[in-house]
């Protein structure tokens, strides 16, 4: 049986699930380790445990404003969703990103708002099956390889 924490931001699990997700993204778009903060700030971050307590998922919720300045508070971004290749295919995408929609709420928020790359189809399919809205691409995501989403809370499924 899976388990779901709530880990800090500093947390060593954490931390090397979003390294090895950085170093996963620089394989398909390129750039450095250098270009990315692992952990953004002002998050709240959930780490999945597989049955032997191992962390295999994790994601997280920051504030909007954090990369679009002056966003309403009532705006959240999804951050970080990765499950490690040993562990995937089983649906932990979708547990670890129905955890963090039904955590935004005590967070103050009412909307999520994320990035994903037009080169992770399967992330990409993901949201469009969890009912999440496509937007244009925002803040520092108007790139090619950015697709954006919004979901509103009263809409998750």
């Amino acid at each position: 049986m899976t388990t779901i924490e709530r880990v800090t931001e500093d947390h060593p699990d954490l931390v090397a699930l979003a390294t090895a997700m950085v170093e996963e993204m620089i394989g398909l778009y390129g750039g450095d380790v250098g270009t990315w903060k692992l952990v953004p700030e002002r998050g709240e971050w959930l780490v999945l445990r597989d049955d032997d307590g191992t962390a295999v998922a994790c994601a997280g919720l920051i504030p909007l404003d954090v990369a679009v300045p002056g966003s309403s508070a009532h705006l959240g971004e999804l951050k970080r969703v990765f499950v490690l290749p040993a562990a995937r295919g089983r649906g932990l995408s979708r547990v670890i990103v129905d955890a963090a929609v039904a955590l935004a709420p005590s967070l103050g928020y009412s909307e999520l708002w994320l990035e994903t790359g037009d080169l992770q189809p399967v992330a990409v399919g993901l949201y469009d099956r969890m009912g999440w809205r496509r937007i244009p691409p925002y803040g520092p995501y108007a790139d090619v390889h950015s697709i954006c989403f919004s979901l509103a809370l009263e809409d998750a499924t």
